[in-house]
């Protein structure tokens, strides 16, 4: 970004900043050789579900139906071969969490909160966890979603829920309503309490396989949300602005049985 200063957040789900491995590389290329004859093959459509579900047989199964139907009638082989292609050959982003104040203002580090998002069926755990090691401690939250693999598909509303987080301790009013329910927004969390350098509700650590361990998260927040939500907002203040007027409106479908309206003044 040539203005990383007008970045206020970002939000990144199953994000990898690394090189692919060999693995992966020699994997990919039979898959790109298959896919430039225009050829869709089994394999290579299990390959998609997997990058999609992790552990498909565990995901919600009308969602894997859908995508699986997707990818064997409405995917085009050659465009897919380009994209596979780009994306083995992706080059490692090289931020770095550096925690010395005196080198922290030259190195290549990531400064704005970010929102740092897997599920626990998902196949790129291990990346998100590589990236929460590259990120300052003071401005990021991992959070795993449990009982899916593919968190916008799945399990929208919980992501709604850390997003309305994110916005408030980013310091911005947000407020929703159902369309076609009741007409008055009504806000879907409280504010939360301003605190100074930390996370606006208590993290929950996971201690499980492919979660990030003290070194890595180093005061960091961590939240799974399973069942029963706990979120977390990332950023080091958490107040809200309930006296601006007008703002953008977003609309987010597929949180419930019908969609959800989310206005950020």
């Amino acid at each position: 970004n040539g203005s990383p200063l007008q970045v206020d957040a970002l939000v990144l789900i199953n994000c990898a900043v690394g090189t692919s491995g060999w693995l992966e590389w020699g994997y990919q290329k039979l898959n790109i050789h298959q896919l430039k004859a225009g050829t869709m093959t089994a394999g290579t459509v299990d390959y998609l579900m997997w990058h999609h579900f992790g552990k498909v047989d565990q995901c919600s199964q009308d969602v894997v139906t859908m995508y699986r139907q997707l990818f064997e009638s409405h995917v085009n082989a050659g465009n897919l071969a380009q994209l596979i292609e780009t994306y083995v050959a992706r080059t490692d982003i090289g931020c770095v969490r550096e925690m010395d104040p005196d080198k922290k203002k030259e190195a290549r580090m990531v400064r704005c909160n970010v929102l740092n998002i897997t599920s626990n069926y998902s196949p790129h755990v291990d990346d998100t966890v590589a990236l929460n090691a590259r990120l300052d401690p003071a401005c990021c939250s991992w959070m795993k979603i449990q009982d899916c693999g593919l968190v916008l598909e799945e399990q929208p509303g919980k992501v709604i829920e850390a997003l309305l987080l994110l916005l408030q301790g980013q310091g911005y009013a947000v407020h929703i309503r159902r369309l076609g329910g009741r007409q008055n927004s009504l806000p879907l969390v409280g504010d939360p309490p301003a605190v100074k350098g930390g996370s606006a509700l208590p993290s929950v650590p996971d201690e499980g396989r492919g979660s990030p361990t003290n070194e890595e998260t180093d005061a960091s927040h961590v939240t799974e949300m399973g069942d029963d939500v706990t979120t977390t907002s990332s950023g080091a203040g958490a107040s809200t602005n309930h006296d601006a007027a007008g703002g953008d409106d977003i609309v987010v479908g597929g949180a419930s049985d019908t969609d959800i309206h989310i206005t950020v003044h």
